[in-house]
């Protein structure tokens, strides 16, 4: 029992200074790291592991870094050639209700960035967005990563299925199923959650939310039903991108038709067509390379073959990462456009001003999940051992340790692979299907997202915002529990 308060006593430490002290989430993440390589220190850990750990943070560390860094440099220079105007323009010129575009972009958007990207990008990507149709940043940020935990369930074109479940002999075709079902369920009323979630941070009554709850429900229902069927009929690789590519068209013909309430006006695309070029660019890198039309595949750097609880601390670094197609698309775009070269300095001087200090606080939260992952005894374990026992009470504690999962490693994928035996094995004592109980990691794991630190360091930079991270926290903490309470109830009905 002490060695499990002592492997939890940093998260307390995290949500203490972070959420209630307001201390910074550097010096935050750099105590945590510190006591976890002391314990495991002490603990007996050879430091040899420790390191390689530590290792593989920093290669984990670059390449958030350069999504990042594509994302701030590319909107950097639309704004300084004036094109980031224009991109406003245009996404007004489509309706100039808010609420319309929380559903478009925060919600079908952000889908479709996940389902074909991942890795935090949908977040990146759409939150600048909305802010340019009139969303506060903050705002704007807990809309895209409250969407986003559902589309990871499925994102990366079914990598938390694929890898995440890697090894678990019959799992993948029952668990994608009852995952559809439960997440889709919810997705029903996840567009109306989000109008929610904008009226309370733009400080707006709900009622004035009123007018566009036909759009938010209609987009919820087809959604869900695209993401359940083509989970049963073609497995987890698409339904992330089918519900966003064939939902948004959907939404759109109704809209164009004023049949939901609020309608939809003809775009004016010239005013767009360069900033948009940029964006779709990288839309199009995405798909083209996850289809492999190259073969260009990636390497593999082996961090000297060291085996941590059976498993060899590696690292592969891909010529398809978003990071390198987000930064090439950006570089496209200014050899397309041809700015002066003081723009493009300018816009490499804010880049790395911004850069800098998000790179320390992401290096030391990614050498603390690192520790945690790959630490002996294994903490991950430590802490599912509490729960053993729970009978039906494990319905609700299996999605916590998904999102538990996330919020230390801040992947799905991640969060699949440290439980996914764990929760077989408590299957087997509270007398449960396995198969439900994995489904209910995954969809926790998604939800999870949303409280991942380094994903919204990461976003919270890109939208130029500093010290929202015990704001962000504070909102995703409570929907995230929120979403876990629903979903362990509707997954009685599997039983």
């Amino acid at each position: 029992m002490l060695d499990i308060l002592l492997a939890l006593l940093p998260f307390f430490l995290i949500a203490y200074l972070l959420v209630v002290r307001g201390v910074s989430a550097l010096h935050t993440l750099f105590f945590a790291f510190l006591y976890m390589f002391v314990l495991l220190f002490v603990w007996g850990q050879p430091v040899q592991e420790l390191f390689f750990a530590l290792l593989k943070g920093s290669f984990i560390t670059f390449d958030l870094l350069l999504i990042i860094f594509g994302v701030l440099f590319l909107f950097y220079v639309l704004q300084e050639t004036k094109h980031m105007e224009h991109l406003e323009l245009f996404l007004s010129s489509l309706s100039k209700e808010i609420p319309v575009h929380i559903v478009l972009i925060g919600y079908f958007f952000v889908f479709f960035l996940e389902g074909i990207a991942g890795f935090g990008t949908p977040a990146l990507i759409a939150a600048p967005l909305l802010i340019l149709v009139g969303v506060r940043p903050l705002t704007a940020v807990v809309v895209c990563l409250v969407t986003d935990s559902l589309a990871v369930v499925f994102g990366a074109f079914g990598t938390p299925i694929f890898v995440g479940l890697a090894g678990i002999s019959g799992a993948e075709t029952v668990v994608t199923q009852i995952t559809a079902v439960l997440a889709g369920a919810v997705m029903v009323f996840l567009p109306t959650l989000l109008l929610f979630l904008y009226s309370s941070g733009e400080g707006i009554s709900f009622r004035k939310m009123y007018p566009y709850l036909p759009l938010s429900f209609v987009s919820g229902i087809v959604s869900a039903l695209l993401f359940i069927t083509s989970a049963y009929f073609l497995g987890p690789e698409f339904p992330s991108v089918i519900t966003a590519v064939f939902g948004l068209a959907i939404v759109i013909f109704f809209l164009r038709r004023g049949v939901l309430g609020v309608s939809l006006r003809k775009p004016r695309f010239r005013l767009a067509i360069p900033s948009l070029s940029a964006y779709l660019l990288i839309i199009a890198l995405l798909i083209v390379t996850r289809i492999d039309l190259f073969g260009l595949g990636s390497f593999a750097l082996s961090l000297g073959g060291v085996i941590v609880l059976s498993q060899t601390i590696s690292h592969t670094f891909s010529f398809y990462a978003p990071g390198v197609l987000i930064t090439l698309s950006a570089l496209l775009f200014v050899l397309f456009i041809r700015p002066k070269w003081a723009v493009v300095r300018s816009s490499l001087v804010l880049t790395k001003e911004k850069l800098l200090p998000v790179g320390a606080t992401l290096l030391f939260t990614l050498f603390f999940a690192q520790l945690i992952m790959y630490s002996s005894p294994s903490i991950p374990e430590l802490v599912a051992s509490l729960f053993a026992g729970t009978s039906y009470g494990y319905l609700f504690f299996a999605p916590l340790i998904g999102a538990f999962g996330s919020f230390i490693a801040g992947s799905a994928t991640v969060s699949n692979l440290l439980f996914a035996s764990v929760h077989i094995d408590a299957a087997v004592f509270t007398d449960l299907s396995p198969s439900l109980i994995l489904a209910l990691q995954v969809v926790g794991a998604g939800i999870g997202n949303m409280l991942a630190i380094h994903n919204i360091i990461a976003v919270l930079a890109v939208v130029h915002v500093k010290g929202g991270i015990r704001t962000v926290l504070l909102h995703t903490s409570v929907i995230a529990l929120f979403l876990i309470v629903v979903v362990s109830i509707l997954s009685l009905g599997f039983l």
